[in-house]
């Protein structure tokens, strides 16, 4: 019965999660410590620009309330772009409740302000934006927009650079075809920093500083500590993972080859997302989120087009009840 609720009532959805909020701000913001990120403790390049971005972390309460709204308008925008491009039927917000649920243990530990979660509806954008190229039969710039506005991103979450691979992926499996196009990305992706260094230069600013942060990049992870809790957690969600890739498989070969192709796309966003999590080590739990929002997609999709019998809903409950629980876990 919960999940017909969410699934036919985008309004309860909305109220839910709104409620869910606020309830996850008070939490957070009197029962959590602060410990900075790597994002405080490292320059980027709009840190170098504007100095007082760092002074948003000093304000606990600020800086929780506008990360847990990034989660929501992520989700919420994230559901209406699967909507649009018929990647999942019908309307409801059942993708901006997975995606929220699926951010809850992120919030285990505050480490202020998260620029990352900031840039993540820019990588959404840009995504959306080059899906609507994808049937355009002349030349577009498109890609020249999307590369750019991803480099201007990485000002302020620099491992956001890794992500022109994405946008290389996405070019060859939607145009492919316009040579052109592929030059656009490289010239999209530099300009940004070469007016970046022109202006430090002109400012007398610490170029090689600036170059020297990216360093933290190269720094790759050999083991990550998993509690056996959390390898339980994993362990569902590895089975959501299966379940939801064998019901979306059966299905979307019905479909039509371009919306087969976005379906790819977004799942080699998931994989691409969780290599650079599992690598490198710099980018911490802030690429959660990244990894969290295609797998929101095969998630939501799922429970939307599921039956609505008694082991989908205990699958349903089960996943909002682990999400919750590794949350609340970290306040004791």
């Amino acid at each position: 019965m919960l999940l017909k609720v969410f699934r036919d009532n985008q309004g309860f959805t909305i109220l839910f999660l709104l409620l869910l909020s606020a309830i996850l701000w008070s939490l957070v913001v009197f029962n959590k410590s602060y410990e900075p990120g790597i994002f405080t403790l490292y320059n980027t390049g709009g840190f170098f620009l504007f100095p007082s971005l760092h002074s948003i972390h000093q304000n606990v309460s600020l800086s929780v309330m506008l990360n847990i709204l990034l989660v929501l308008f992520s989700g919420y925008y994230f559901s209406r772009v699967l909507t649009r491009y018929l990647l999942i039927p019908g309307r409801n917000l059942i993708t901006m409740l997975v995606f929220f649920f699926l951010s809850l243990p992120w919030f285990t530990r505050y480490s202020g302000f998260s620029y990352a979660l900031l840039t993540l509806p820019v990588l959404l954008f840009v995504t959306d934006l080059l899906f609507k190229s994808a049937e355009k039969k002349t030349l577009s710039f498109t890609y020249f927009n999307g590369a750019l506005i991803i480099s201007i991103a990485s000002f302020v979450n620099y491992f956001l650079a890794f992500y022109f691979l994405f946008i290389f992926f996405l070019y060859f499996r939607l145009r492919g075809g316009h040579w052109r196009e592929f030059v656009f990305i490289f010239f999209g992706a530099i300009i940004p920093y070469l007016m970046l260094f022109a202006l430090l230069y002109l400012t007398d600013g610490n170029v090689k500083a600036y170059m020297n942060s990216y360093g933290v990049l190269t720094k790759f992870r050999t083991t990550i500590e998993l509690t056996t809790w959390f390898i339980s957690y994993l362990g569902f969600l590895s089975f959501l993972f299966i379940l939801g890739s064998w019901k979306a498989m059966n299905q979307y070969v019905k479909m039509k080859i371009l919306t087969r192709k976005y379906a790819v796309v977004l799942l080699t966003l998931f994989g691409f997302s969780l290599v650079l999590v599992w690598l490198v080590k710099s980018i911490g739990n802030q690429g959660f989120l990244f990894i969290a929002t295609p797998l929101s997609f095969l998630f939501g999709y799922y429970f939307t087009t599921c039956r609505t019998n008694i082991v989908n809903q205990a699958l349903f409950f089960i996943f909002m009840l682990s999400n919750a629980a590794i949350f609340a876990s970290s306040l004791l």
